[in-house]
């Protein structure tokens, strides 16, 4: 009778010992929330933005962990399955799929997130053993989704994603992962390079039958569609700055210059050359649509800018000064006139809101001792 009364209370906590095992895994890898409060500088990550996109009202920010920021009410939730571990994200435009790559114990994870539940999504075994998964990227519209790394890219249809496997082929030199911007339409992936010193170039890559096609040899600081199918550039000049934006010529893959500004280089007794630009001279750092789907781009020193395509014409929107932030690394267009910014000051992530109708910014995350806000 001891044995056996000895045998289950053996049991009982060998039992309650994978309960609270199970209830610890599901803790970590569960959707619930491990933190709520005001984005301030008492939790600002000291790591660059790797991600930022917009899902319904919040807006999703990947830095070293993984945030969702309220932009109404300045709250943020960190949270999510394997939060520490996520490699990269990005959101499907319509808001319907989270895509997510993560790595746990050096194995590869990739899911899918519908309406707060996780899918594990079945990744090639070039994927799984590829010691380079670590700097891969995401890139999706409705359609697609494209896993990027430096030596294989897999697509996969958003509606089959679950039910056949990827397309995958080898990415030859190591395209779309460092220094890198990206656009998509249709079965076509655009891949800008910028490469500091050593030059960059546009890929563009066809999603259906893996080829590829370098359309520039220049180096391409950021590039987007708009509306009207138009693929505009910001190309660095020959001294290194990021001082053109251009329109692709379709037809025969030229660049068009539309804007250009040299910096004075007093040197060489060279005085500043501007085209097309009436503001001080500044760089180009950022382009994106507003909520009119007209296209503005942000500038390192002068503040944010929206183009008349009739009058071709830059107008300043919003302040014309920002103080204390060094880059605009990724932006998010927000509701009501209103841009999320991640950008960077002394290498610390910085989160901040521009308000072009009240022509202000605030601070949501990073050293409030080095942005004033207005």
């Amino acid at each position: 009778m001891q044995s056996k009364k000895g045998s289950f209370i053996k049991f009982f906590l060998v039992l309650t010992i994978l309960l609270a095992s199970a209830s610890a895994y599901y803790f970590l890898f569960s959707t619930a929330p491990r933190f709520e409060g005001k984005v301030n500088a008492s939790f600002s990550p000291n790591f660059r933005c790797k991600a930022l996109y917009k899902l319904n009202n919040e807006a999703l920010a990947l830095t070293n962990i993984y945030y969702r920021i309220n932009p109404d009410t300045l709250s943020c939730k960190t949270f999510d399955a394997v939060t520490d571990s996520i490699q990269t994200l990005c959101t499907t435009p319509d808001g319907k799929h989270i895509f997510a790559l993560a790595l746990e114990s050096e194995i590869p994870y990739f899911f899918d997130i519908v309406e707060g539940k996780q899918k594990l999504i079945a990744l090639p075994d070039s994927a799984k053993y590829n010691t380079e998964i670590l700097y891969s990227v995401l890139v999706c519209d409705n359609e697609r989704v494209v896993l990027i790394n430096p030596k294989w890219m897999y697509t996969w249809k958003i509606k089959e994603i679950h039910d056949k496997p990827a397309f995958e082929f080898e990415n030859h030199n190591a395209t779309g992962c460092e220094y890198s911007c990206f656009a998509m339409r249709d079965n076509m992936l655009y891949v800008g390079e910028d490469r500091e010193h050593y030059g960059g170039k546009l890929i563009c890559v066809n999603l259906d039958n893996g080829k590829f096609e370098t359309l520039i040899e220049k180096s391409v600081v950021d590039l987007l569609f708009d509306q009207n199918g138009t693929l505009w550039t910001i190309n660095k000049l020959p001294n290194g700055d990021p001082g053109k934006i251009c329109t692709l010529d379709p037809i025969n893959n030229q660049l068009k210059v539309i804007t250009s500004i040299t910096r004075p280089n007093p040197d060489r007794n060279e005085a500043k050359v501007l085209l097309n630009w009436d503001y001080p001279v500044t760089q180009f750092q950022k382009l994106f649509l507003n909520e009119q789907n007209e296209l503005m781009v942000a500038t390192d020193s002068q503040g944010f800018f929206q183009f008349d395509k009739q009058k071709s014409k830059w107008n300043r929107v919003g302040p014309d000064k920002i103080f204390g932030l060094e880059a605009f690394e990724k932006i998010l267009l927000l509701n009501n006139d209103k841009v999320l910014v991640a950008g960077h000051i002394n290498n610390e992530c910085t989160f901040m809101i521009f308000d072009f109708k009240k022509n202000s910014y605030k601070l949501l995350a990073g050293d409030p001792n080095q942005v004033k806000e207005r």
